[in-house]
């Protein structure tokens, strides 16, 4: 991720995250696991396309670093049983799912996908909209 964007780009990033989520683009391919010819097997993995991946962690910098919000409350409270309160988040709340997202596939392969195809980060990105302005620069 780019540490040098300014807040305007970094909400241009989940702009175009928003825009292909909504236009029906999934963002990520599982790769399957094989066996390659010296034996050895390679385990499978999701690759997420850039601007997925880099859409999340755009909404992460700009929310956290840049808004500061105030995730910490929320975070280890958030689970598929909130996903329905999405679309009332609050600002601190939705910074919570972004840094949720970001963090956790490195640990849960397959958590974005997941929340992807359950239409959660389409419902995260559209909130974000409600709360988050475009800055000016």
């Amino acid at each position: 991720m780019d540490n040098e964007k300014t807040p305007a780009q970094l909400w241009d990033g989940v702009r175009d995250l928003h825009d292909h989520l909504a236009a029906g683009d999934k963002g990520y391919e599982q790769v399957p696991g094989h066996q390659q010819d010296d034996g050895l097997f390679v385990m499978g993995w999701i690759r997420h396309e850039d601007w997925l991946w880099h859409g999340i962690w755009d909404g992460i910098n700009l929310l956290d670093t840049h808004l500061h919000g105030d995730w910490k409350p929320y975070y280890d409270h958030l689970n598929n049983d909130r996903v329905p309160l999405i679309p009332q988040a609050t600002r601190d709340e939705l910074t919570a799912w972004f840094i949720l997202l970001g963090n956790r596939e490195r640990i849960v392969e397959g958590l974005i996908a997941s929340f992807v195809d359950s239409g959660a980060v389409l419902k995260l990105t559209t909130r974000f909209f409600e709360l988050v302005e475009r800055p000016e620069s």
